[in-house]
């Protein structure tokens, strides 16, 4: 990735074609936490300097809730850590006993307050969660995401499988055909093709479809995803042309999300037969 296609934090931002524009284009921040606001007046944010920004989507590097200040008009789509103290299990398999993401634990998962946090804080949202813990505060309606028959494991000696997760929604900046609540998307499998060498790209990856399902009925002017991964959010919504802000405390994550937003997602302007196959794809109700 070279310097020029991608924004490390602490440089100069890019004013030209960058998703946020600052408000005071001569100002001159001295610290780390000067007030921007994003496009269209619906995110103000304790920011300088973006990880990766493009005409679509921007990464920031730290902690949401030491980048947001007022969400605004935004809406939070995200799938945070749940509250269970998960463990990855086989994640890829192939490396060592276990799989590449056998034993990982994600930070801030052993309790729901992270993710109650970002809930309070927009007006809009959906989170993804498990069945076994409370709903976030103002939550309005419950999706079942069938993962498909490849996923859950549970109690074996039941005859059935946990192949689902629940995604919360709350506000009312949401729009789109009236369909069934229980949406089915096939999860990412811990091998992935040639992608990554075959692996995933986060031990806990979405897949672009049920991210893209979520953002294509969303009416608010910014997406923001406080926990963004490897960034399948933002492919989701610049594959649909809608502005994002993707934000993740580790590093290796944002690289990982800055190069899928520069080589995985194909440009709007040059419509293909290959990009409208993947639009079919990824809208298949």
């Amino acid at each position: 990735m070279s310097e020029t296609e991608t924004i490390k934090q602490g440089e100069a931002p890019d004013s030209t074609g960058s998703g946020v524009d600052l408000l005071d284009e001569a100002a001159t921040p001295e610290t780390d936490h000067e007030e921007y606001r994003v496009t269209q007046g619906a995110l103000t944010m304790n920011v300088v300097s973006p990880y990766y920004s493009d005409d679509y989507v921007t990464i920031y590097h730290g902690d949401c809730q030491d980048v947001i200040k007022d969400s605004g008009k935004a809406a939070a789509i995200s799938d945070p850590p749940y509250g269970v103290k998960a463990k990855a299990g086989m994640g890829g398999g192939g490396k060592g006993d276990g799989g590449m993401w056998a034993g990982t634990r994600i930070k801030n998962d052993e309790n729901t307050s992270l993710r109650d946090w970002v809930c309070e804080s927009f007006s809009t949202f959906a989170m993804f969660g498990a069945a076994k813990i409370p709903h976030p505060p103002k939550t309005n309606a419950v999706l079942v995401w069938d993962k498909g028959e490849h996923t859950g494991a549970g109690d074996l000696k039941l005859p059935w499988k946990p192949n689902f997760d629940l995604i919360f929604i709350g506000g009312d900046q949401w729009a789109g055909r009236r369909g069934s609540g229980v949406v089915r998307f096939n999860a990412v499998a811990g091998c992935v093709g040639n992608r990554n060498n075959g692996y995933r790209s986060h031990p806990f990856e979405k897949p672009i479809s049920v991210m893209a399902h979520l953002v294509e009925r969303c009416a608010a002017p910014v997406i923001v995803d406080p926990f963004a991964g490897s960034g399948t959010t933002g492919v989701a919504a610049k594959l649909q042309g809608r502005k994002c802000i993707l934000i993740e405390m580790e590093e290796e994550y944002c690289e990982i999300a800055a190069n899928r937003m520069l080589q995985e997602v194909l440009p709007l302007n040059e419509p293909t037969k290959a990009h409208h196959e993947v639009q079919e794809e990824l809208f298949q109700r």
